[in-house]
Protein backbone atom coordinates (compact mmCIF):
# COMPACT_ATOMS: atom_id res chain seq x y z
CA UNK A 1 0.00 0.00 0.00
CA UNK A 2 1.19 3.41 -1.00
CA UNK A 3 1.44 5.91 2.10
CA UNK A 4 0.40 9.29 0.59
CA UNK A 5 1.89 11.52 3.15
CA UNK A 6 5.08 10.10 2.28
CA UNK A 7 4.74 10.57 -1.29
CA UNK A 8 3.77 14.32 -1.05
CA UNK A 9 6.72 14.50 1.61
CA UNK A 10 8.99 13.08 -0.83
CA UNK A 11 7.83 15.01 -4.00
CA UNK A 12 7.70 18.52 -2.36
CA UNK A 13 11.28 18.25 -1.50
CA UNK A 14 11.91 18.83 -5.10
CA UNK A 15 10.39 22.45 -4.98
CA UNK A 16 10.65 25.57 -3.51
CA UNK A 17 7.82 26.02 -1.10
CA UNK A 18 6.41 29.05 -3.42
CA UNK A 19 6.19 27.43 -6.03
CA UNK A 20 4.60 23.93 -4.78
CA UNK A 21 1.93 26.39 -3.30
CA UNK A 22 1.74 27.52 -7.32
CA UNK A 23 1.35 23.86 -7.88
CA UNK A 24 -1.72 22.90 -5.67
CA UNK A 25 -3.40 26.23 -6.71
CA UNK A 26 -3.10 24.79 -10.56
CA UNK A 27 -3.92 21.64 -9.43
CA UNK A 28 -7.16 22.92 -8.25
CA UNK A 29 -7.82 25.51 -10.91
CA UNK A 30 -8.59 22.72 -12.85
CA UNK A 31 -5.14 23.44 -15.76
CA UNK A 32 -4.42 19.55 -16.04
CA UNK A 33 -5.67 18.84 -19.38
CA UNK A 34 -4.56 15.24 -19.90
CA UNK A 35 -2.66 13.06 -17.56
CA UNK A 36 -1.00 9.33 -19.27
CA UNK A 37 0.76 6.75 -17.03
CA UNK A 38 2.47 4.05 -19.15
CA UNK A 39 4.24 1.28 -17.46
CA UNK A 40 8.36 2.30 -17.69
CA UNK A 41 10.25 -0.74 -16.31
CA UNK A 42 9.78 -3.28 -13.04
CA UNK A 43 7.76 -0.76 -10.13
CA UNK A 44 8.33 2.27 -12.54
CA UNK A 45 5.63 4.64 -14.26
CA UNK A 46 6.09 7.35 -16.57
CA UNK A 47 4.00 9.89 -16.10
CA UNK A 48 3.26 12.90 -18.63
CA UNK A 49 0.57 15.59 -19.44
CA UNK A 50 -0.38 18.68 -20.34
CA UNK A 51 -0.97 21.80 -18.22
CA UNK A 52 -2.77 24.76 -19.52
CA UNK A 53 -0.91 28.16 -18.09
CA UNK A 54 -0.15 30.67 -20.30
CA UNK A 55 0.44 28.12 -22.88
CA UNK A 56 -0.20 24.43 -23.05
CA UNK A 57 2.70 22.64 -21.66
CA UNK A 58 4.45 19.62 -21.55
CA UNK A 59 5.24 17.75 -18.35
CA UNK A 60 6.97 14.77 -17.88
CA UNK A 61 8.40 12.41 -15.07
CA UNK A 62 8.59 9.10 -13.59
CA UNK A 63 7.27 7.79 -10.41
CA UNK A 64 9.32 4.82 -8.63
CA UNK A 65 7.15 2.43 -6.40
CA UNK A 66 10.18 1.11 -4.56
CA UNK A 67 11.09 4.11 -2.63
CA UNK A 68 7.41 6.10 -3.26
CA UNK A 69 9.98 8.97 -5.36
CA UNK A 70 9.59 11.01 -8.18
CA UNK A 71 12.60 11.65 -10.62
CA UNK A 72 13.52 13.57 -14.22
CA UNK A 73 10.63 15.81 -13.73
CA UNK A 74 10.62 18.30 -17.07
CA UNK A 75 8.78 20.84 -18.64
CA UNK A 76 9.00 22.89 -21.84
CA UNK A 77 7.83 25.91 -19.66
CA UNK A 78 10.15 29.04 -19.79
CA UNK A 79 11.18 28.55 -15.98
CA UNK A 80 14.91 27.63 -15.16
CA UNK A 81 14.10 25.07 -12.24
CA UNK A 82 11.08 22.34 -10.83
CA UNK A 83 7.92 24.85 -11.72
CA UNK A 84 3.98 24.39 -11.00
CA UNK A 85 2.98 23.04 -13.58
CA UNK A 86 4.86 19.62 -12.72
CA UNK A 87 3.62 19.98 -9.08
CA UNK A 88 0.27 19.77 -10.37
CA UNK A 89 1.17 16.82 -12.25
CA UNK A 90 2.56 14.97 -9.40
CA UNK A 91 -0.17 16.20 -7.27
CA UNK A 92 -2.52 15.00 -9.80
CA UNK A 93 -1.37 11.58 -10.05
CA UNK A 94 -0.61 11.02 -6.59
CA UNK A 95 -4.55 11.67 -5.76
CA UNK A 96 -4.89 8.98 -8.67
CA UNK A 97 -2.33 6.40 -6.81
CA UNK A 98 -5.06 7.14 -3.59
CA UNK A 99 -8.33 6.38 -5.72
CA UNK A 100 -6.10 3.52 -6.89
CA UNK A 101 -5.58 1.70 -3.25
CA UNK A 102 -9.26 2.35 -2.24
CA UNK A 103 -10.74 1.25 -5.50
CA UNK A 104 -9.57 -1.66 -6.91
CA UNK A 105 -12.31 -2.57 -9.93
CA UNK A 106 -11.42 -1.76 -13.12
CA UNK A 107 -11.86 -3.39 -16.16
CA UNK A 108 -8.62 -4.92 -16.93
CA UNK A 109 -8.45 -7.50 -19.80
CA UNK A 110 -5.23 -9.19 -19.83
CA UNK A 111 -5.62 -9.98 -23.68
CA UNK A 112 -5.81 -6.31 -24.82
CA UNK A 113 -4.15 -5.53 -28.10
CA UNK A 114 -0.41 -4.38 -27.33
CA UNK A 115 -1.27 -1.10 -28.38
CA UNK A 116 -4.47 -0.41 -26.78
CA UNK A 117 -5.21 2.52 -24.38
CA UNK A 118 -7.31 2.36 -21.41
CA UNK A 119 -9.85 5.80 -21.41
CA UNK A 120 -11.27 5.58 -17.93
CA UNK A 121 -12.16 8.28 -15.17
CA UNK A 122 -9.97 9.38 -12.39
CA UNK A 123 -12.26 7.50 -9.75
CA UNK A 124 -12.07 3.97 -11.90
CA UNK A 125 -8.55 3.50 -13.08
CA UNK A 126 -6.12 0.81 -11.98
CA UNK A 127 -5.61 -0.87 -8.41
CA UNK A 128 -4.58 -3.67 -10.79
CA UNK A 129 -1.39 -2.00 -11.73
CA UNK A 130 -0.18 -2.48 -8.21
CA UNK A 131 -1.60 -5.21 -7.48
CA UNK A 132 -1.03 -7.36 -11.20
CA UNK A 133 2.50 -5.49 -11.52
CA UNK A 134 4.20 -8.75 -12.58
CA UNK A 135 1.41 -9.43 -15.21
CA UNK A 136 1.55 -6.49 -17.12
CA UNK A 137 3.89 -6.05 -20.11
CA UNK A 138 6.14 -3.01 -20.23
CA UNK A 139 5.15 -2.22 -24.18
CA UNK A 140 1.08 -2.72 -23.66
CA UNK A 141 0.39 -0.56 -20.68
CA UNK A 142 -0.88 2.90 -20.71
CA UNK A 143 -3.87 5.04 -18.96
CA UNK A 144 -4.75 7.64 -20.65
CA UNK A 145 -6.83 10.06 -18.90
CA UNK A 146 -8.41 13.52 -20.92
CA UNK A 147 -9.41 16.13 -17.81
CA UNK A 148 -11.04 18.59 -20.49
Amino acid sequence: MINKNLVIDNFRENFDSLIFIRGIEYLNSNCIKKLEISHNEEMKVKITGKISGTYDYNVSMFFDFKNSKFSELNCDCPYYDNCKHEVALGLKFIDLLENLTKNPDLNYNENQEKKSIYKTKQNNIKNNFLKKQEKFNPENFQIVINCD
